[in-house]
């Protein structure tokens, strides 16, 4: 998880800067740590919590698609954790923005 979250924050350190820097990247990864940590695993149990019911199954599926990048969210917008996983929900990273229509 830690890995995946320094690869994000050098992406975002390109957006912003241009370079890339080690302790500039590690620096944006150490300040977010404990977000990034919970983020995926809020987002599993919440997962699993809902595939023990079977017409929860559904709902589950809909939430690991929407729920796939609140990393991203915690790194490039500063945001806190609830608010990451709302945001991660509210864009489609398949369609770019806006709801899934294909959903």
């Amino acid at each position: 998880m830690v890995s995946r979250a320094a690869v994000v924050a050098s992406m975002r350190e390109i957006e912003r800067t241009g370079r890339v820097g080690y302790v500039a990247v590690w620096r944006a990864v150490g300040r977010r740590l404990w977000r990034l940590i919970v983020a995926p695993l809020v987002a599993t149990a919440g997962m699993l919590l809902l595939f023990v019911t079977v017409i929860g199954i559904p709902f589950a599926i809909r939430k690991l698609i929407d729920w796939t990048f609140p990393e991203q969210e915690i790194l490039f917008e500063y945001r806190s954790l609830r608010r990451s996983f709302g945001a991660s929900s509210a864009s489609c990273p398949v369609t770019g923005g806006g709801s899934c229509s294909w959903w």
